[in-house]
This record gives structure tokens, C-alpha cells and sequence, in this order.
């Protein structure tokens, strides 16, 4: 039978811990009772998932209110087990003795103790509270002022302890979000920075399935799109060799069939330039009868935004930062560039997919995304008019 972890106070006021085996919560729960126990918190003994792995890391630690070394999972505690005391039929100065003994947060002791000392003097236990807003929050307080006025406090302090209970879960969920992806690429790349400064590998593919992988799982694992994983990976691909004029794609530091990175985009060149495109309508599911307002808006967003974006950008590194431009490039070609950039054939139709839950509403922003394929021949219009002309090798 499961194992499962209990804290709990005996007749006398005596707080006990234990574990005992039991077919579920409620039947451990059942078994505390029988030994005359009032259960304070009861628990499985093993933690799996997101909160288990932020735990063995100590992530959930984190979680404190500025400045004052108690937990978010402190309060939580101490509002639990503040409602099982006085829904047990224990006095409220009784219950805050015995969690002023039992808190094992040295930062939240003295404070229940001066909880103590206000309510043994006649004052309300909200008004206890209050004076320490930077761990009791103004609705915490209200809250439990409501629950002292209207005779439930213990069925208030309870509710209150469950929202936060859930609202530490959600965050140890939502930074497992994030700690999961970030140590997993950072870890794919370290590797590929030791093979690139090693150089243990002059092909691609050590780098892509090895750092690439790892990058991969973190993703997955997350639940964020694994598109994403080689961001990361790529720049760290080999770039040294002799630079070949007119056939250098990245400057003299890139040299066409000798560096890995050269290599890996004249291998993926094909399938990207090809069939991206049908890989994006197909997985995205355009409805070619969906438009509306939407439709137009998003095209012209895309084109409009990404040409202001880019020029404003490069500008700003070329002429402020002083980076220049990439080998051959001249000012007047940087909004063509932007222009041909709002073609929105493939991450826009994505984003469009998540951003929009209705169905109506989402076929028309993918159409939008769709026509932006528009930017092509503005691209070429734009072009001519400013008497940009096509270089050759």
C-alpha cells in the first residue's frame, strides 16, 4: 500500500509525526482518527512531476516574500494547520501556541508568536495579521477578518489555505516550465561549445543530434514547440575556414564546403526552400473561406512591421552601434529585406493557431498570414523602383 507522510496533534495538544501506510488519502486520514489524532496535514510519501523535480532542487524555495525569509509554502502551512487546530475544537490561542512550537520556518516563528501575543491580549486574530503586511497579504487579512465576523473562520482559513496551496502549484508549474527547457539546452550547449572549442567534430551532425537532441527533449518535455530547440545550437556550429568570394554566405570567417555551419545550411537548404512552405499550410490547417477584417489587418501587420522593425534595427546597428552591414549589402537594400521578412508562411501560421481559440477568428488570421505571400512581389516592385539590381557571382 501507498506511503503517506502525516503531521498531526493528539488530545493533549501534543504535535506528532509519522507516516503510515494506507489505501488512499482519506483512509490514512481515517486511520489518524482511529489512533485519536486530529490529522494537521497528511501527505504521499514520493512526489512525481514538475513540483517533485522543483523540490529535489530546491526551485520551490524561491517562492518567499520580499525581504522576510517565509515562504509562500510557509503561510500555506501555517493556514492549514491553523483551520485543522480550531475546526478540532482547540482554542485559536491554544492552536497559535502549538504552531509557534511546531513552525520550523525561523523567520515565521517569532511572527506567529507576536500573533500570539495579540490575541492573548484581546485583539482580533486579523488584526494580528495585519501588522505584517509584507507576509499576510491585505486580502488574506480581510478574508479571515470576514471569516472572525461571520463565525467561520476555520471554514475560511481553510479555503484560504487551499487557493494558496493552488497558487504554489501553479507556480512551481509554470517555473518547472521554464527550469526544464533552460538546463537542457544550456547543457546541449555546453557540449556543443566543448566540441566546437575541442574540435572534435568537423561535421554537422554530432552538433545537431547530440546538443540538438538534448535542446529537443527539454522542449518536449515543457511543452513548448521543439521548432525551437536548434535556436540555440546552431550559432555554436563550426564557422573557421577561408573565405571564397562571391560563394560566402557569412564573411571571411565562413568558407563554402569547409566549415560545419556552411555545410548543414547547404544540406537543409533544399527542404527548407521547397517544402517548408507545404509543411506549414499543411500542419496548419488554412481555410482558404475563412477572411475578414482580421485577414487584412494581420497581411499588413506582417509586411508593414517587419519592414519598420528590420530598417529601424539595422539602422540603429549601423549607424549608432557602428556594427555596419553584412559583406555587400547596401542601405537602400535593408527595407527590401524587411519587406521579403513579412512573408508570414510558416511561424506566423503557428502563432496565429495559438493566439486565436475560435474557429472563425483563427481561419481568418491564417488567411492573413497566407496573403502575406504579397510581400514577395512588393519585394520585387520595390526593388525596381529603387534601382536595385541582381547580383551575380
Amino acid at each position: 500500500m501507498p506511503l503517506f507522510l502525516y503531521k498531526a496533534t493528539q488530545a493533549d495538544g501534543t504535535v506528532v509525526k509519522g507516516s503510515l501506510e494506507a489505501d488512499s488519502l482519506k483512509g490514512a486520514v481515517v486511520k489518524l482518527q482511529g489512533m485519536q489524532c486530529i490529522p494537521m496535514t497528511v501527505k504521499a510519501a514520493k512526489e512525481n512531476g514538475a513540483t517533485g523535480f522543483l523540490r529535489s532542487l530546491g526551485v520551490s524555495n524561491f517562492s518567499r516574500s520580499i525581504g522576510t525569509g517565509v515562504r509562500t509554502r510557509d503561510v500555506m502551512r501555517f493556514t492549514l494547520d491553523l483551520s485543522a487546530l480550531i475546526r478540532a475544537g482547540l482554542p485559536l490561542d491554544k492552536s497559535l501556541r502549538i504552531l509557534e512550537d511546531t513552525t520550523e520556518n525561523g523567520h515565521l516563528k517569532p511572527v506567529v508568536g507576536d500573533i500570539l501575543k495579540t490575541v492573548q491580549g484581546g485583539g482580533y486574530l486579523s488584526d494580528a495579521l495585519g501588522k505584517h503586511p509584507r507576509i499576510f497579504s491585505a486580502f488574506y487579512v480581510n478574508m479571515v477578518s470576514a471569516g472572525e465576523a461571520g463565525g467561520v473562520l476555520e471554514r475560511v482559513l481553510e479555503r484560504l489555505g487551499v487557493f494558496l496551496e493552488n497558487s504554489q502549484e501553479l507556480k512551481d508549474y509554470i517555473t518547472s516550465a521554464l527550469i526544464y527547457p533552460l538546463f537542457l539546452v544550456v547543457v546541449g550547449m555546453l557540449i556543443c561549445g566543448i566540441m566546437r572549442r575541442k574540435k572534435l567534430a568537423k561535421s554537422f551532425w554530432p552538433y545537431i543530434l547530440i546538443g540538438g537532441g538534448i535542446s529537443w527533449m527539454g522542449m518536449h518535455m515543457a511543452g513548448i514547440h521543439p521548432a525551437l530547440s536548434l535556436v540555440a545550437i546552431v550559432p555554436l556550429l563550426p564557422s573557421s575556414g577561408e573565405s571564397v568570394m562571391h560563394a560566402d554566405e557569412h564573411g571571411v570567417a565562413d568558407a563554402t564546403g569547409i566549415s560545419a555551419l556552411h555545410k548543414f545550411e547547404d544540406g537543409i537548404g533544399p527542404i527548407v526552400d521547397y517544402g517548408l512552405f507545404f509543411f506549414g499550410l499543411a500542419n496548419a490547417g488554412v481555410v482558404f473561406s475563412s477572411m475578414s477584417n482580421l485577414t487584412w489587418i494581420i497581411m499588413i501587420a506582417l509586411i508593414v512591421g517587419k519592414t519598420f522593425g528590420i530598417s529601424l534595427f539595422t539602422l540603429i546597428s549601423d549607424k549608432v552601434m557602428g556594427f555596419g552591414l553584412p559583406e555587400g549589402m547596401q542601405s537602400k537594400e535593408v527595407p527590401v529585406a524587411g519587406i521579403i521578412a513579412g512573408m508570414g508562411l510558416t511561424v506566423a501560421l503557428f502563432v496565429t493557431q495559438s493566439a486565436y481559440t475560435d474557429l472563425a477568428t483563427q481561419g481568418a488570421a491564417k488567411m492573413g498570414a497566407f496573403f502575406s505571400v504579397a510581400a514577395a512581389f512588393i519585394a520585387i516592385i520595390v526593388g525596381r523602383l529603387i534601382s536595385i539590381k541582381r547580383k551575380t557571382k
